[in-house]
């Protein structure tokens, strides 16, 4: 009777400890990436290309992959400028995010942060800018971002300064 019950328990572990190897969501190796399909790389293209003194970013490499980045948040509020990007077509460690601002085709960096891996996305970590060092008024803003293999900016948008 005690033979059985420490079988039936060496067999429940087994498969209890199999069955989390299955389900665990970080199973796979840090080298795994997600590259993105044809459509999402045509579809990523931006019309719009702006000159070289216009970005604050080096031009790209015929090696390189693009990156399809996303504005999650912004916000001017509470003295200080918050904006939260994500590049949503690849997940990787060791890139760097730039936010800059536009006088008219002129861009300005305003700062630089890393960016890291999250599940399936590269995460920039949340640009914290004073609004003392900033022009009142509406800015145009862009996120970049670059890393060895990859390099993207983001679409334009807008943030009313205080």
């Amino acid at each position: 009777m005690r033979r059985a019950f420490i079988v039936a328990l060496g067999l429940a572990t087994a498969l209890v400890l199999a069955g989390c190897t299955l389900f665990y969501p970080n199973s796979g190796a840090p080298e795994d990436t997600i590259e993105p399909s044809a459509s999402q790389t045509e579809d990523s293209s931006n019309p719009e290309t702006p000159t070289e003194s216009a970005s604050p970013s080096p031009s790209v490499s015929p090696t390189m992959a693009p990156a399809t980045l996303q504005i999650i948040y912004s916000d001017a509020s509470g003295g200080v400028l918050n904006v939260v990007a994500e590049v949503t077509n690849f997940a990787e460690d060791g890139g760097n995010c730039v936010l800059s601002y536009f006088q008219g085709d002129a861009a300005s960096i305003l700062a630089t942060v890393k960016a890291e891996r999250n599940v399936t996305t590269t995460q920039c970590f949340p640009f914290n800018v004073d609004l003392a060092s900033l022009p009142k008024g509406a800015m145009t803003l862009m996120v970049s971002y670059e890393s060895a293999n990859h390099l993207g900016e983001s679409e334009k948008f807008e943030v009313i300064i205080p």
